[in-house]
């Protein structure tokens, strides 16, 4: 008797009653772990789609490392391009400005290099008058003009 006072002083009951609620409890699980499974299928991703993933991305920090080389020799050269271009303009603006000095001199070649014309002039009534110079240097159109004719 001292024994059947334990199993009805226990809150769960004997033995049997605590079988009983155990099975209860697995049966519950069981019928959880369905819908725990799809739950837990449906939040995995397919493993085509990591992978597919995966490839896509180690190909475009592949290209994305290309593109970066070939960006830095497109700068490259585009620097060695405008220093070029900067060293042109600065040659060309020291060209105009001393244009100005070179048509001087141009004018000053050709004043040393007209020839000396002398002849003698008759006038009636007068004697022969010996005159002499240098021929005329005309405008650079007609410079331009008479060397068209060579």
């Amino acid at each position: 008797e001292g024994h059947a006072a334990r199993r009805s002083d226990s809150p769960h009951g004997g033995p049997e009653q605590q079988w009983i609620v155990h099975e209860r409890l697995l049966a519950k699980l069981e019928g959880e772990r369905v819908s725990i499974f799809k739950q837990v299928e449906n939040l995995r991703v397919p493993v085509e789609d990591a992978h597919r993933a995966e490839w896509e991305q180690k190909t475009r920090l592949a290209e994305i490392a290309d593109l970066k080389v070939r960006l830095q020799e497109a700068e490259g050269r585009l620097a060695k391009g405008q220093e070029v271009l900067v060293r042109a303009s600065q040659e060309l603006e020291e060209l105009k400005a001393a244009a100005p000095g070179w048509q001087a001199d141009l004018d000053k070649a050709r004043m040393l290099t007209r020839p000396r014309l002398e002849g003698v002039c008759y006038n009636p009534g007068q004697l022969p008058e010996k005159v002499g110079g240098f021929a005329r240097c005309g405008s650079h159109a007609e410079m331009a003009d008479s060397s068209k004719g060579f």
